[in-house]
């Protein structure tokens, strides 16, 4: 097996092991008179671990709650949180909001907060799922005076990772090409 074979079985290795789900998606409230409200929600491949942002954005200050819930297969649980928190974003990542009271049985999440100020926001929900996979689903809602704001999606990490490895692979196949 030459160097080029060596090379390509490794990357194919890398980028094929791991089965994680990650996103970052914006949320779109509707007002509930006197208060805004979201839902959302995430389906997850069989065995793997999800990480998700809902983003959104405050032109004034809130409170508010969040929760979700998995689906269930013959009553067992198809997901289980391991995260379900609010966070703002500062300085170019995002940092958990204090006084974010997260509460969680496997299946389901319960999350409140207060005191929230204008800026960029995320509700981080992550976890993994069982053989069968699953979905979650939930609701968020914001007791303030104006709609939360759409905000662009947040590049996620394994993106800038998949960019260099392909960079990489195209700078290798020129080198042999050049000998």
């Amino acid at each position: 097996m030459n160097l080029f074979q060596k090379t390509l079985t490794a990357v194919a290795f890398c980028l094929g092991s791991g089965t994680a789900s990650a996103a970052t998606i914006p949320l779109i409230f509707s007002n509930a008179g006197g208060s805004f409200a979201a839902t959302f929600s995430d389906t997850i491949a069989s065995n793997s671990l999800f990480d998700d942002y809902f983003t959104f954005d405050l032109t004034s200050s809130a409170s508010g709650s969040a929760d979700a819930i998995s689906s269930f297969t013959n009553g067992i649980s198809n997901l289980q949180f391991t995260n379900f928190q609010l966070e703002k974003l500062g300085s170019n990542a995002f940092t958990p909001v204090q006084g974010t009271i997260f509460s969680s049985v496997p299946s389901l999440a319960y999350a409140s907060f207060s005191g929230l100020n204008t800026g960029n926001y995320a509700l981080h929900v992550s976890g993994s799922s069982n053989s069968s996979g699953g979905t979650f689903a939930g609701n968020i809602t914001l007791n303030t005076v104006t709609s939360p704001q759409v905000i662009a999606a947040i590049p996620e990490p394994g993106e800038f990772e998949l960019m260099l490895a392909g960079f990489g692979f195209i700078g290798l196949v020129k080198r042999i090409r050049a000998k």
